[in-house]
């Protein structure tokens, strides 16, 4: 995070997003596989992605990533018995009792997560 507040460039901010994806690895290309539309009350809202006004070249990179080949299994998110999302893997950092604004940012990108792709109820939340 204080790499990216330091720098107000948007061409800096966009270079240093595309290297940090790209450290992650290779990016192999794939083909998403969706449940039938008669399956599916809702969708996860992925059209931020294409928004190369506001990511510019960052957009070409989550599009890739959006694409890409999955392998193996999955281990951020496992389900219960009962089909509820479990974030096992995912640090609490409860010894935290003033976060810095990285740590505040995460929380709220994963409450943003949690709602957008899990909670089974948004399609009756109202656009605003």
């Amino acid at each position: 995070m204080p790499i990216i507040l330091n720098h107000t460039s948007r061409d800096e901010r966009d270079s240093i997003y595309c290297d940090w994806i790209a450290s992650l690895g290779e990016i192999k290309p794939g083909k998403i596989e969706l449940p039938p539309y008669d399956m599916v009350k809702m969708y996860p809202d992925l059209g931020w992605l294409e928004d190369k006004a506001g990511l510019g070249i960052v957009s070409d990179k989550l599009l890739e990533v959006k694409q890409a080949k999955r392998t193996g299994k999955n281990c951020h998110i496992h389900f219960s018995s009962i089909d509820v999302p479990l974030f096992n893997n995912e640090n609490s950092y409860g010894s935290l009792y003033f976060p810095d604004l990285g740590y505040r940012l995460l929380a709220l990108f994963r409450y943003w997560n949690v709602i957008q792709y899990f909670y089974l109820y948004r399609y009756l939340l109202e656009n605003e």
